[in-house]
């Protein structure tokens, strides 16, 4: 690699602050670059952006066209399609599956979703061993930087994470949501009890059933975004499946969560409670 570079007359430094200027469809000399640095799986060390929608699917095409037999656009993410070669097909799709990955991840995309369900090794393993093909929603890492619209905003949680969110503020993770992320804190604007209670039943559904048997309430957490961006923590992201969702990577500290509200999350009765506190 170290040779590489110096034929090219490029040091990874310069990669690092020049990536987001090059245009590696149209500019030979970089994307041979691009391709041996692909190689050595060191991309991701100084990718800052998601890359266009459709120059992901055109290169995808040139460099993996017979690895799996469907692509899509689909609401702003790219829908790839493998074929299970238990139907009769000779030689599995499956196998490129990580290498695929690593090529979107290199682009700035993400796996979130396997036949409609959170991308996860297991879920992956899974899917592997039926009959049916496998469908893989690549959805961008980076989305667009936006200065929040409302002083609060809101972050469910399951009271068995309160003792930790009151000692150390809410951290990103990917766990308990609806499809696989990179880390990040997810708010939402203000809504009514109601809508509140939906979405506790929802991510409460989700939630290891091992784990569900310790968890009797969810907590409705009110963040003040506003003192969160005079304070310097001012990096906040849309997002792209919530309309009336906002999402961060940073650290949101216990002074500036306030608990408002509690969800009885309790499968066996017919109506779920709220109790403002």
């Amino acid at each position: 690699m170290e040779d590489f570079l110096k034929s090219y007359k490029r040091t990874l430094e310069e990669l690092r602050r020049e990536y987001p200027l090059y245009d590696v469809w149209s500019d030979n000399y970089f994307f041979t670059f691009y391709g041996q640095i692909l190689e050595e799986q060191i991309i991701n060390e100084f990718i800052t952006k998601t890359i266009d929608i459709n120059k992901t699917v055109e290169e995808l095409k040139n460099r993996f066209s017979k690895k799996f037999y469907g692509v899509k656009k689909d609401n702003g993410d790219i829908i790839i399609s493998f074929e299970n070669g238990l139907k009769g097909i000779v030689n599995s799709q499956f196998e490129n599956i990580d290498k695929i990955n690593k090529f979107m991840d290199s682009f700035g995309w993400f796996p979130a979703k396997v036949n409609g369900f959170k991308f996860n090794e297991k879920t992956l393993e899974t899917k592997k061993q039926t009959a049916d093909d496998i469908h893989i929603r690549y959805e961008g890492k980076f989305d667009t930087q936006i200065i929040p619209s409302e002083k609060y905003y809101y972050h469910l949680s399951p009271d068995i994470s309160w003792s930790q969110i009151k000692s150390n503020g809410l951290t990103p993770k990917s766990k308990s949501k609806l499809s696989n992320h990179p880390e990040r804190v997810y708010l939402i604007k203000k809504h009514d009890p109601d809508e509140f209670i939906d979405m506790a039943k929802k991510l409460f559904s989700y939630i290891n059933p091992k784990t569900k048997e310790y968890i009797r309430d969810y907590y409705v957490l009110r963040i003040d975004v506003e003192a969160l961006i005079k304070s310097g923590r001012d990096k906040f992201y849309k997002d792209p499946n919530y309309m009336l969702g906002i999402w961060t990577y940073e650290n949101i500290p216990p002074s500036y969560i306030e608990k408002i509200a509690t969800i009885e999350v309790n499968p066996n009765q017919d109506k779920n409670i709220y109790n403002k506190i």
